[in-house]
Order: structure tokens, then sequence, then C-alpha cells
């Protein structure tokens, strides 16, 4: 009875050994399963391991083509360093080149060379006047040129003129001009000039030189397309000296006289073309002076005009009409000297530019 009861209960366990044997399997497979899913890992206890993922680390590019790529990496930072250093040095040579400007312009604003014109001229000219015969200033007392003296009608005057722009608007000038006229004449009746006795019929020649020497300082007012502008303020000097003298050797008789011209001139130049242009001038002196016994008048009016054209780089040229009155009075203890002279004529005058 005993060996039954214990069989029995061996049997029973074997077959609940049957009856969870196939449910643990299969919690087993399905737990594996899971597993699988999740990461490839297998439970303990299961019959076969799943052979595990290989998961390839990632490389630098360095060292997949250690060659190639680190080259290409060198010219790239070189490429981008290089860049960079243009972008540096392009900004730093802009700062340069408009510092360089502006001191090229403030330097030429400050710096300015004198330039200097030499001017040779020649001129035709037509004078008139008179000659005083005495130190007696009144009515009738004095010398015509052409009718009482005889003097050629025409002359040939020479000058020189030298001016220096000292800034870009004004500068100095110098000139110095010189004529005379010469004459034969019989008087038809005695003629006394200065004491000196000249017989009717009796002929003299007589000779009148005159020298201009100028000084002036000029300023330019304006300057544009429609032209330039400049005025001068100067002195004019004047030195005459007539030379009367007898035929045969019977003597001669030599008077001067000098006088100065305080002026103010007016000056415009309007353009014709690209090389050419129209000048016009006006002069005008008046003196004045008086102390004690001795007064002074001198006057003086000039009108000018005339075509300017360049012949080249350094050379000018030009074709001018002028025409000058001069006057001085000269009284001192009741004796008297004058002078008048007007000349009028065409000149032409060369301009050398430096």
């Amino acid at each position: 009875m005993k060996k039954r009861v214990q069989n029995a209960g061996i049997s029973g366990g074997r077959r609940a050994v049957r009856l969870l044997l196939p449910l643990f399997l299969a919690l087993g497979a399905a737990g594996v399963a899971r597993a699988g899913d999740a990461g490839g890992e297998s439970p303990a206890g299961s019959g076969e391991e799943p052979s595990p993922e290989v998961i390839e680390p990632r490389r630098s590019p360095l060292r997949e083509h250690p060659d190639t790529l680190t080259e290409r990496y060198k010219r790239e930072k070189i490429g981008e360093r290089y860049d960079r250093m243009q972008s540096r040095m392009g900004r730093r040579q802009e700062r340069l080149d408009l510092l360089e400007a502006h001191r090229s312009s403030a330097g030429k604003k400050r710096l300015f060379i004198p330039r200097v014109r030499l001017e040779p001229s020649l001129s035709l000219v037509f004078p008139s006047g008179s000659l005083l015969k005495g130190t007696d200033a009144g009515r009738g007392s004095r010398l015509d040129f052409e009718a009482d003296l005889g003097l050629q009608a025409a002359a040939l005057q020479a000058g020189l003129s030298v001016e220096c722009d000292l800034s870009p608007h004004g500068g100095l000038g110098l000139s110095c001009s010189y004529f005379s006229l010469t004459g034969k004449e019989r008087p038809a009746s005695p003629l006394v000039y200065h004491g000196v006795s000249f017989p009717a019929g009796e002929p003299f020649r007589t000779r009148i030189g005159n020298l201009f020497g100028e000084g002036w300082a000029h300023y330019q007012i304006y300057s544009g397309p429609e032209g330039t502008f400049r005025a001068r303020g100067g002195v004019v000097y004047l030195d005459q000296k007539a030379v009367l003298r007898r035929g045969g050797g019977g003597g001669k008789v030599v008077e001067t006289l000098d006088a100065f011209f305080p002026f103010l001139e007016a000056l415009g130049a309007f353009p014709l073309g690209r090389a050419s242009w129209f000048d016009v001038s006006a002069k005008f002196s008046f003196l004045a002076f008086e102390e004690g016994d001795y007064r002074q008048d001198n006057t003086m009016l000039e009108l000018g005009f005339g075509l300017v054209f360049d012949l080249s780089k350094h050379l000018r040229g030009m074709l001018a009409y002028e025409y000058a009155h001069h006057a001085s009075l000269r009284t001192d203890d009741g004796r008297a000297e004058e002078s008048r002279l007007s000349v009028h004529g065409f000149s032409a005058v060369l301009q050398v530019r430096f």
C-alpha cells in the first residue's frame, strides 16, 4: 500500500514536468525573440547564441586617405589663410592709397612752382606830340613833332617784358621799351628852343628818344570758361631826350624830361578756341603833386586789344593794337618842363614760357 502511494507521487511529478516543460520552452522562445529585437542578446539557458552585429567604427577622413585628403586639407587651410591675408592687405592698401592721395593733393595745394614768361616784342608805332620851346607853357609855346620838327610819321619800337607768377593768383612783372624819332626841317621863320636860335631857312636836325620802364604786381580776380580777368598796379617811368642840332656844326640843344605815372590796369582774356583767345586791356594814371613853388601833373591813358594764340608748349604769339597818351607838366620857380606824347600802332609779341 505504501509502495503504491510513492509510485503515484512519482508519476504525478512526471506528469507535472511533462505539462510544464512545453510552457517553459514557449516562454523561453518568446523571451529570446524579444531580446533579439531589443539588442540581439540571447538569455542564459537558450539553446544557441545569435551572432553579434558588427558595428564599424567611424574613421577620420585623414586616416581613411592619409595622402590625398591631408594635402587637400592643407591646401584649403592655406587658401583660407591666403584669402584672409589678401583681404587684410587690400584694406591696408586702400588706406595707404587714400592717405597718399590726401598727401599728394595737400602737397599740390601747398607747393607752387613759379612760372616765368619772357616776352620780346616789336611794334610799328605812329607817334605824335609836342615839346615846349622854352620855360613858358603858355599859348604858342610848343613845337609840334611833325609840323615844326619834321619828325618821321612811323617808327619801330622794341620791347622786352618779364613776368613771374609767384602764386596761382598773383605775381610781379617788369618791362622796358624804346623807340626814337628823327627828322630834318628848315624853319620858315626864326625858331628859338631853350635860348638857342635857329635862323629861318637854315636846316636843323631833331632826334627824340623815348624810353619806357614799367614795374607792376598783378592779381587774378576770376578764371573760368567765360574768360580770365586780372588787375595790375604799378608805375610807368618815361625818360624823354630831345636833341636839336643846327646844320653845319653850329651847336646843339639837349633837353631831358623824366616822369612817373602810377597806374591801375584791368585786363581780360576771352577764349576763341582751344588755343586762341581775345585780349583787352585798359590802363589809367593820374598824379598831381604840389609843394611850394614846385608842381607836377602827370596823366596817362592806354587802351589795347589783340589776338593771342599758342604756337607750341612754350611759345605763344600775339598781334595787338595799342593807343597810349602821356602828358607831363612840371613847374619849378616859374620854369616849366612839359612833354606831350601820343603813340598808337600795331605790335607783334612772341612770348616764351618757362
